[in-house]
């Protein structure tokens, strides 16, 4: 297929679409490992939660934090070298420069593993997707206990109207009160 890319390519060469294509799959293997650190920092935030470890859940945080910086500057890269494919191929239809779109011209042993990189990396992003729901809704869920919790202990402190939202003693109304003696 050596021949299709360089006539497609017009004058780029076959091993600048290689090395393009080489750059490309290690972006994406990159963003893979990333999201999979993610998947694992998840894992560490539910567990911080459950066993009510605040310390846990910043440590969790700043690493899930960490990866989705690296993330970021990932895609940046892979951004332009899907430009750099776009540029050496022209247009592609419709829905831009997709992994498969390059993976077919580039073609050989390169073009299937960028294939299998972009599966890959279209698996592990469902994955944590769905396990971000999963751990958001029951955060939501927890948060919506503890403020049933609250609301609980609020009334039962506050049965006489001296303990308001924040647990202290508010001022209430002044009391004016009087016996009559006389009868």
């Amino acid at each position: 297929m050596p021949e299709l890319m360089t006539s497609q390519a017009g004058t780029e060469s076959t091993e600048s679409v290689n090395q393009l294509g080489s750059s490309l799959l290690l972006a994406l293997q990159s963003i893979r490992t990333a999201y999979e650190g993610i998947e694992e920092a998840i894992e560490l935030r539910e567990e911080a939660i459950r066993s009510a470890d605040v310390n846990g859940l910043v440590r969790g945080l700043k690493v899930e934090n960490n990866l989705v910086q690296h993330v970021a500057e990932e895609e940046k890269r892979r951004i332009a070298l899907v430009a750099s494919f776009v540029d050496l191929f022209g247009e592609p239809p419709r829905l831009g420069g997709t992994v498969s779109w390059i993976a077919d011209r580039v073609g050989g042993d390169l073009g299937e593993d960028l294939r299998i990189a972009g599966d890959d990396l279209r698996k592990t992003l469902e994955r944590v997707g769905k396990r971000n729901a999963t751990s958001k809704a029951a955060v939501e869920s927890l948060a919506t206990h503890m403020e049933g919790l609250l609301r609980s202990a609020t009334a039962q402190l506050s049965h006489t109207g001296a303990y308001g939202r924040r647990g202290a003693i508010e001022a209430g109304p002044t009391v004016v009160s009087a016996i009559d003696l006389t009868t």
